[in-house]
């Protein structure tokens, strides 16, 4: 079963503020689950491969500008 983490969890996880967590969330980038109609929890996996994609288009987007 994928570990299922609360928001301040996620944000240590990504290394970012709790803050840019919600940014993220309210702007419909960040993957997540509501789960009862209010808690709101992130998975690690999903986390991980946004991470990783949003790394990959940065890294794609600076070579498209050299």
């Amino acid at each position: 079963m994928t570990r299922l983490l609360n928001k301040k969890q996620a944000a240590e996880y990504l290394n970012v503020s709790q803050r840019t967590i919600d940014y993220f969330r309210e702007r419909g980038n960040l993957p997540f689950h509501v789960i009862g109609g209010k808690l709101v929890r992130f998975r690690a996996d999903e986390l991980e491969r946004w991470a990783t994609g949003r790394s990959s288009d940065t890294d794609s987007n600076k070579e498209e500008t050299k």
